[in-house]
């Protein structure tokens, strides 16, 4: 009688069928049936290298004197002098910019009174070949008063490329 006990739950499970049991509200039912068409956006970028083929030096020209008026006049000359040596080397007077100049007192340890002036100028120049670039660095390089400050990069035609 054991035996057949057996055969019978034997048989009974082999024939026991299971499903899956969703559970859920029917809002939730009818996403997980038929869920909805996804959006699918598709965008482009694209960027146009070009090359830079303007360059700006920008100089400083410092000229220091125990007297004010005389760093001023120093200054003077020597930015006078750098615009006369540039033109020659056949940059534009129009590409030679100066920008204010700026004028400190050095104070000593004691006292009042400054010792001496400095008086600084940034000049820019912009440039588009390599003699002009051998031309400014002979003026820095014959001119102690006169030092790289920086090179900033730009394109002649950035605004026609922007409006592409």
């Amino acid at each position: 009688m054991n035996k057949s006990i057996l055969i019978l739950a034997a048989i009974f499970s082999f024939n026991a069928l299971s499903a899956p049991e969703l559970k859920g509200s029917p809002d939730e039912l009818k996403r997980f049936l038929h869920p909805s068409e996804n959006i699918i956006t598709i965008t482009r970028t694209a960027e146009e290298v070009v090359f830079k083929d303007i360059a700006i030096i920008s100089l400083v020209a410092t000229t220091e004197d125990d007297k004010l008026s005389v760093a001023l006049n120093k200054n003077s000359k020597l930015r006078a002098k750098i615009s006369s040596v540039l033109t020659n080397a056949g940059i534009e007077l129009k590409n030679i910019n100066n920008s204010k100049f700026s004028t400190s007192p050095d104070y000593g340890w004691f006292g009042d009174k400054p010792d001496s002036y400095k008086v600084s100028n940034v000049i820019a120049i912009r440039i588009n070949s390599e003699s002009a670039m051998e031309s400014i660095a002979k003026v820095v390089d014959q001119n102690r008063e006169v030092t790289l400050l920086k090179t900033e990069y730009e394109h002649s035609k950035k605004q026609s490329t922007l409006k592409k």
